[in-house]
């Protein structure tokens, strides 16, 4: 998340419902004038690099107990006080994230091409996890965690805040979380407060709780609040603010296409990987406390991001309000390379003006479609800085504009314009890792996506599927790691240049996805194997690579555990466990302490 300037006097919601025609008009106009200046852009150098997301914990030795430490604000400001932009030639960039406990990062310039820089990720990465340490106050550490496993706990903050006290939940009116948790930052609380106006409601979403031989039956929990207790469902572990959602942590790479074209083909074939990397990936297996029968972020992130109306998500009929099938974090709606119906079966509701517009101004059917899409999701927030009548928008706030609707869709990739007064071109962003505990496996889940996206160019391999397959294997990637669904993790079709493996759709196992299945498919592993023997690529470098292909290949296997399967592991194993899936605080602080030590 990129950090704004704090200086602008945030609109309520009434007020931000008056701009919201003329913001979403303004952001399409922004995007049509990139367009014609850049559709024709050719031959970009690739250059790529990646957002980590850190959480600060404060341990607390004599007690055997560990807090997420709200000091985000702080840190950020001491990381970022020598360092005010890329041009001063530093290693690192930071941006304050959602959670006042979080921070991002990313590289302090591009990387470029790829073979070149497969030795610096890792140790950059391993470089920002120290710079962030030295800034942090006794007992405390930064940590790589997708979820910190008793967020919205009692006591689970320092300094401590409780939800009785004034002012802890003014604007998400959460029973766990309190406002306190949400970094200083005006957008960021205009969205907790935008999501909840716009949904009617709190933020709610409920993971099934994981079953053990203490588990209660039926598991349910009882709370002071009314609406918590509407809300919550019988056997699942009931969170309700977006602090759930953005309060995690997770991993990103973006890479920049040669043209518009690359681009485009580039976002629609990663997509179809995505549910297969969430998989690998999977650190998820506890919300709230609990152990739940879960493994990735998906669900929670989506449906705590999610703001329709009971009418927008078809629970009540009402004829006056369009339906809107998915919330606004989800797999694509559509691909921009390939209109075949067969591949487009899933609903796509687009904002009719926002389609005139771009159809008019000659922009390509299959990016209207994509950006009109985008377009149906209402404004969450809006400052006093950036309204503006039509006629006097100036390019820097026409892209606020834009960006404003185009960054509050969390789609598993980004097709990313580029921005103004930059040299940067077309990029895909790629968006749905989740965070490992040590830098040499976030580097190897990167390095691995780019090497991926080299491979897919240079053989042309066309793997797309129908995106209702994709939303089934986002489905089944949540319970990777549960050994009834390892076996058959997904569908998946490869066809290209040499590799025409497939006629239609089959099941596939991630293993075989990656590693290889006989004549069925010969495997990324070996394809990118295949493409760094014909490069000219360090002997350093190779070694480096192979260590990554190497341990994804056995995570693909099985024969290393997904993050989801070693920290449930660790807890239901731990002494303090009493097999009814709660997660103590001192199975916490042990948990921590390894994750640290790691």
């Amino acid at each position: 998340m990129a950090t704004p300037s704090d200086n602008d006097v945030p609109l309520n919601w009434s007020e931000i419902q008056e701009y919201t025609d003329d913001v979403k008009a303004n952001g399409i106009r922004h995007f049509i004038r990139t367009y014609r200046e850049h559709k024709n852009r050719p031959n970009d150098p690739l250059k790529w690099g990646d957002e980590v997301e850190y959480m600060i914990v404060r341990f607390d030795h004599a007690n055997r107990k560990v807090q997420i430490s709200l000091c985000g604000d702080e840190v950020w400001r001491k990381l970022t006080k020598a360092h005010k932009s890329p041009q001063t030639g530093v290693s690192f960039l930071w941006s304050k994230e959602y959670g006042s406990y979080m921070l991002e990062s990313s590289p302090g310039k591009p990387y470029d091409g790829i073979l070149s820089s497969c030795l610096d990720v890792e140790e950059n990465m391993r470089n920002r996890r120290k710079e962030i340490q030295k800034h942090l106050k006794a007992n405390n550490v930064v940590l790589t965690l997708t979820i910190f496993p008793r967020l919205g706990c009692p006591d689970s903050t320092n300094p401590v805040v409780k939800m009785s006290q004034p002012g802890s939940n003014l604007i998400t009116h959460s029973t766990f979380l309190p406002d306190q948790t949400i970094i200083n930052i005006t957008r960021c609380r205009q969205l907790a407060e935008g999501l909840r106006q716009s949904r009617g409601s709190n933020a709610t979403a409920n993971i099934p709780i994981f079953r053990d031989v203490n588990t209660p039956s039926p598991f349910i929990e009882e709370f002071d609040n009314s609406s918590a207790n509407q809300d919550a469902r019988p056997d699942h572990v009931h969170l309700d603010s977006v602090g759930f959602a953005g309060g995690n942590c997770c991993i990103q790479c973006t890479l920049q296409a040669a043209d518009i074209d690359e681009a485009k083909y580039l976002y629609d074939q990663l997509a179809v990987l995505c549910p297969i990397m969430l998989a690998l990936t999977a650190a998820s297996p506890i919300h709230r406390g609990y152990l739940v029968d879960t493994d990735t972020r998906w669900q929670a992130f989506a449906e705590c991001l999610d703001d329709r109306t009971n009418e927008e998500r078809g629970l009540n009929v009402n004829k006056q309000v369009a339906r809107i099938h998915t919330p606004r974090v989800t797999s694509i709606r559509s691909y921009l390379t390939n209109d075949e119906p067969t591949l487009h079966d899933v609903p796509l509701e687009m904002n009719p003006r926002a389609f005139e517009m771009l159809n008019n101004a000659g922009v390509e059917k299959s990016i209207s479609r994509h950006f009109s899409h985008l377009w149906v999701r209402k404004l969450l927030s809006l400052q006093r800085s950036m309204e503006r009548s039509q006629t006097s928008i100036t390019p820097q706030l026409g892209y606020e504009h834009f960006e404003n609707i185009q960054t509050t869709n969390w789609q598993t990739v980004r097709f990313k314009p580029p921005p103004p007064d930059s040299d940067i071109g077309w990029r895909v962003e790629f968006r749905i890792l989740e965070a490992q505990l040590s830098d040499f496996e976030n580097a190897a889940f990167v390095v691995f996506v780019i090497l991926l996206s080299r491979v897919i160019l240079a053989n042309k391999l066309d793997i797309l599927v129908p995106i209702s397959k994709i939303d089934e294997n986002m489905r089944r990637a949540q319970f990777f790691s549960l050994l009834e669904c390892y076996k058959d993790c997904g569908c998946f079709s490869a066809v290209g240049n040499n590799y025409n493996t497939m006629s239609g759709i089959s099941k596939s196992s991630v293993d075989e996805i990656i590693n290889g299945k006989n004549d069925h498919f010969v495997g990324f592993i070996p394809l990118i194997s295949s493409y760094l023997d014909k490069s000219p690529i360090k002997t350093d470098a190779r070694r480096k690579v192979q260590q990554y292909l190497d341990f994804i290949s056995k995570k693909a296997s099985g024969e290393i555990p997904t993050t989801a399967q070693k920290i449930r592991n660790f807890m239901t194993s731990h002494k303090d466990y009493k097999r009814d899936s709660i997660v103590s605080e001192s199975m916490t602080y042990d948990f921590l302490m390894t994750c640290h030590q790691i």
